[in-house]
């Protein structure tokens, strides 16, 4: 509201400080969520809550939710789904938070105007193969084997570039947590492709017959759900997250 000039007019000073205030609040937010979401996966108490599920709308949901980063930095987004229906049994929640993690690093270390794209498919039997790639800066070989450390993080990702350090930390033990790994591969300067493999639902085609619809060096032939696209062009100013909300006189 402040920002939209709403209750008067700011000068250039007052709004790149006030864009400050909003933008490291938006990563305090995201420090705080990551951490509680550390401390419910090492909980004693935390168990998984498995169900069967479509990966379709589980990875829409989890692009919706970063679309306003998404459209901010002008990134070309894309998700490829192979066939209708993509049936796995996991815990929804759980792996809702490792798509938000994957896609807000891929979106966060990107460069401005780049790619991200996520595929789903049948991959090895009995597992369905989910990807997020990306067209960023790209992992040095040596933080490699260290990016799922807790507090680790690459050093010289790029200006403005931040993070906490916990985000894969937590995607890894979600995964682990199913029995599941994640793996990375990387070129420095074109990009990065993050890969894991989650159980399909027994009622899936191919859970149980040993079949692959795909395989990793075949293409894809996408059946895409939905597309972002930013093309290149002025930005627009984000609309701010936060407003300021003025209480209502009591009522006599």
């Amino acid at each position: 509201m402040i920002l939209q000039e709403r209750l008067g007019p700011i000068t250039e000073e007052q709004r790149k400080g006030l864009e400050l205030c909003l933008k490291n609040i938006d990563r305090l937010i995201s420090m705080i969520d990551n951490l509680l979401v550390l401390a419910d996966t090492e909980s004693e108490t935390s168990r998984l809550k498995l169900s069967h599920f479509d990966l379709r709308p589980l990875i829409t949901e989890a692009a919706e939710l970063l679309r306003e980063k998404i459209v901010e930095r002008r990134i070309r987004f894309s998700v490829q789904i192979e066939g209708n229906d993509l049936r796995v049994h996991a815990d929804r929640d759980k792996i809702l938070q490792v798509l938000i993690n994957l896609l807000s690093n891929a979106i966060k270390f990107n460069v401005e105007n780049g790619r991200v794209r996520v595929y789903a498919r049948m991959g090895k039997p009995g597992y369905a193969e989910i990807r997020v790639e990306d067209s960023g800066r790209g992992i040095p070989a040596e933080a490699r084997e260290r990016i799922f450390e807790r507090n680790y993080q690459v050093e010289q990702v790029g200006q403005g570039a931040e993070g906490s350090g916990i985000g894969l930390a937590i995607v890894k033990e979600i995964l682990e947590s199913h029995g599941c790994r994640i793996g990375v591969t990387s070129v420095p300067g074109e990009g990065s492709r993050f890969r894991f493999a989650l159980p399909l639902s027994p009622q899936q085609p191919g859970a149980d017959t040993g079949t692959s619809s795909s395989r990793e060096n075949e293409p894809v032939d996408p059946d895409e759900r939905f597309e972002i696209d930013t093309p290149p062009g002025p930005k627009e100013a984000p609309h701010p997250r936060f407003r300021i909300i003025r209480p209502e006189p009591p009522k006599s």
